[in-house]
């Protein structure tokens, strides 16, 4: 059965099943339909990260939650956010159940609502989703963080505008290559429909797909999954090893496909990037030593596909596209303005 957010029953169900209101008959029942197919799944995941979401406000806070819900409910109607059938039902101040709180509140972001409110909390971060075609570019992305991720053809990305204060979480469906920048205080998640990766610092490379699918291969660093079906145990990946899936069982061994990567950098893809993050990722990946001669031409942005072009090839390219000229010094080529004198 596909469990949709339009249907109240549906959510009021994943409610209860989140705040632990279900017997263990029921629980096994729930999980084994919910995992017949990985949409289920994925709006499960959706529901517990809201369920979070307040539950660590109200653990640091303390809520009277009648007035929330009454502050809540007058700035929708103001913005005309809830339809007229749903007003009655909102505007009844009775004692619920916590389930019932949550399904209200994940029904009413299934209004369409981008952000809520719960008391003077802030507005929730937006999302961002990059979708790829069967285009066979590998399209690469600089996060906030500084962790690169390239994405593979026919590949959804989707991560927040501005990253939590104790996780970095992103959700992957397809495959792509993760270089995450290290930070021990904020892991980096990433959620697929078959499992949830986590990393501190390091390379990696990930297939997850609506199948079921799953492979990751670690370049370097080390990786912690912990599978959403079967035993549900987590698995520790270290650089040079994989970690694959046929019908929910994982497994793990040695990688010995050398070829794993050839598409991140055959053909690269940048979408109004900035001029310094496509300079980084091409000195990552080709060992190069290109700079730029100040932080102006640092921020200029970019749309570019490199199709397995030499760094000679790109350097012309970058040069030709932002106005730029380049000078050699010292085994290093910098990128600087066309009407700047210096190097010639």
């Amino acid at each position: 059965m596909k469990l949709q957010q339009d249907n109240n029953k549906q959510v009021e169900t994943i409610a209860r099943f989140l705040a632990g209101e279900m017997g263990e008959a029921e629980r096994a029942s729930f999980l084994e339909n919910a995992d017949r197919l990985p949409s289920n799944r994925i709006l499960i995941d959706k529901m517990k990260r809201d369920w979070d979401l307040i539950e660590r406000y109200t653990k640091n806070n303390k809520v009277d939650t009648g007035k929330a819900w009454d502050k809540l409910h007058d700035r929708f109607q103001e913005e005309k956010l809830i339809p007229a059938s749903k007003n009655v039902f909102l505007l009844q101040r009775r004692v619920m159940p916590v389930w019932q709180w949550a399904a209200v509140f994940v029904g009413i972001i299934g209004l369409g609502l981008t952000t809520y409110y719960v008391a003077n909390q802030k507005p929730s971060t937006s999302f961002i989703t990059l979708t790829t075609t069967s285009d066979p570019s590998a399209l690469i992305q600089t996060l906030k963080d500084g962790s690169v991720v390239y994405l593979a053809h026919n590949t959804s990305f989707s991560y927040p505008e501005q990253f939590s204060r104790d996780e970095r979480k992103v959700e992957l469906t397809g495959e792509a290559y993760f270089d995450i920048a290290r930070n021990p205080d904020k892991p980096f998640v990433i959620e697929t429909s078959s499992a949830t990766v986590e990393v501190l610092g390091t390379a990696f490379n990930v297939k997850s797909n609506k199948n079921s699918s799953f492979e990751l291969i670690v370049e370097r660093g080390q990786v912690r999954v912990t599978p959403k079906s079967g035993s549900m145990e987590s698995f520790i990946i270290n650089a040079g090893e994989k970690l694959t899936s046929t019908a929910n069982h994982f497994y793990k061994e040695k990688n010995t496909d050398n070829s794993y990567l050839a598409w991140k950098t055959k053909r690269m893809r940048f979408k109004d990037e900035t001029l310094e993050n496509i300079v980084k990722v091409i000195n990552s990946n080709y060992h190069s030593s290109i700079m730029i001669e100040s932080d102006a031409v640092a921020a200029r942005r970019l749309t570019v596909t490199f199709n397995d072009s030499s760094i000679e090839t790109m350097t012309e390219v970058i040069c030709v596209t932002l106005n730029l000229k380049s000078d050699s010094a010292s085994g290093s080529t910098i990128l600087r303005e066309a009407n700047d004198k210096r190097g010639n």
